[in-house]
């Protein structure tokens, strides 16, 4: 019977990868943070969007009793990344009789071509708001990213747990399930050789007491068990994990591999998921207060146009010119600027405060993860040693039982310190394979998984 459990066990038992696995393809926050990056990359397809070329068209007309004219205008538009610089080219016409200083005068109807650039001198020369908004965009995209790494990191992390957990809880339910096993046959067996008059009332007595005991913790592992299973449920939704033969058998394995010194850890702490976010978030607030700062100064553009008629034979009218105009704006109080450039400085320090912070905590979490990695260990190795010389106790006093030199009082004592020491090196397995898992996000080696 036990060699079929273990190879039915071995045929389909529950691995951590498949739970991995259905993490990273299914977990519902994991799908809603991949919808996230998709909403950030339509943003930065809309900040873009602010240097796509623009064609826009205008026209107007009057009708009266001395002026009857109509005029349209259209052109091609684009703002540019280049100091901020706006460049145009079109084309406009009107037709008809319009108001003249030298009198009647009649314009050409084709009209004229033209082309020309508006540059910022002061405020919006270096950076403006498109040029900001595009390159924060851009960084969101990335942040994103790294939260869905963080993400997958973190649940990664807690569907581990879950599992190991789920494993140590099943072999648990396992060993307590055998002690009771062994304590019912151990009694009927008793029944009978009372009965024969061959062992004393109290020999059985004791045995149902422990029969009691053993049960009364069977169900408590058993209730364990069962929280477990819901645990894992959210993992790994299948209705196999709550079938106890699909927990692995426990492997008593001879050492367990030596951990990494903090200078590994600290190699791939700039690569972690949370610090790249918060030095990505950092950019985007300098970003913003260098857009701030620019804000301040008042609005000066310098606008250069040339234009040369089509109609060159229309008499009075210059075939070609040049415009240059410029225009000034800046408002006197500018609170709404100042306004700005403080809640950029202040989200800029917020950032700086931030990454400060999770750096001790990194630290923290390094330097404890190395500490209770180090202790189970040896914690486990100390275990085997006493799991061994516990088998060997609970062997000798089964035999000395058959020989008539011990009794059933010392030999349920034997197979409950047998089982306590299966219980501690169960623990400690899976406190050492979660430990593992906390390792594999510390080097990022659990996303390649």
């Amino acid at each position: 019977m036990m060699f079929l459990l273990f190879l039915l066990n071995s045929l389909f038992a529950v691995e951590l990868k498949e739970v991995h696995r259905h993490v990273n393809e299914n977990l519902p926050l994991i799908e809603a943070q991949l919808q996230k990056v998709s909403e950030s990359e339509g943003k930065l397809r809309s900040a873009d969007g602010a240097f796509d070329t623009t064609l826009k068209a205008k026209s107007e007309s009057l009708n009266g009793e001395v002026y009857d004219y109509s005029f349209w205008d259209a052109r091609l538009e684009k703002q540019t990344s280049l100091l901020g610089s706006k460049l145009y080219v079109g084309q406009r016409a009107g037709t008809g009789m319009i108001p003249s200083y030298k009198g009647e005068k009649k314009t050409s109807s084709e009209g004229e071509i033209f082309a020309g650039i508006s540059l910022p001198i002061l405020r919006d020369l270096w950076t403006d708001k498109y040029r900001t908004e595009l390159k924060n965009a851009k960084l969101a995209v990335l942040v994103e990213k790294q939260i869905l790494k963080q993400k997958r990191i973190e649940y990664l992390l807690k569907s581990s747990k879950a599992y190991w957990d789920w494993v140590a809880y099943g072999q648990s339910l396992r060993v307590q399930e055998e002690l009771v096993e062994v304590a019912e046959k151990r009694a009927d067996f008793l029944r009978r050789k009372l009965k024969a008059g061959d062992i004393e009332r109290l020999q059985l007595s004791d045995n149902l007491r422990t029969l009691s005991k053993r049960r009364a913790l069977y169900l408590e592992a058993k209730a364990n068990w069962l929280s477990a299973v819901e645990n894992l449920k959210v993992y790994y939704p299948f209705a196999k994990i709550a079938e106890l033969t699909q927990v692995p058998e426990q492997k008593y394995v001879k050492d367990y591999k030596t951990c990494h010194k903090y200078s590994y850890f600290e190699n791939y702490k700039e690569e972690l998921p949370l610090f790249k976010t918060l030095k990505l978030r950092q950019e985007m607030a300098k970003n913003n207060v260098r857009l701030a700062k620019n804000q301040v100064f008042p609005k000066l553009n310098l606008n250069v146009e040339g234009v040369r008629d089509i109609d060159a034979n229309v008499r009075g009218i210059d075939r070609e010119e040049v415009r240059v105009g410029v225009m000034f704006e800046y408002p006197l109080a500018n609170n709404k600027t100042q306004g700005k450039k403080t809640q950029a400085i202040a989200q800029k320090e917020v950032v700086r405060y931030e990454l400060a912070w999770f750096e001790q905590i990194w630290m923290r979490n390094v330097k404890s993860f190395l500490a209770q990695y180090s202790s189970y260990r040896e914690m486990l190795k100390n275990q085997k040693i006493q799991l061994d010389n516990t088998q060997k106790m609970a062997d000798a006093e089964v035999i000395k039982l058959r020989r008539g030199g011990s009794n059933i009082f010392f030999v349920n004592i034997r197979e409950q310190d047998l089982a306590e020491a299966k219980l501690s090196l169960i623990k400690t397995f899976a406190k050492l394979n979660f430990l593992s898992a906390q390792e594999q996000g510390l080097d990022l080696s659990i996303l390649a998984k």
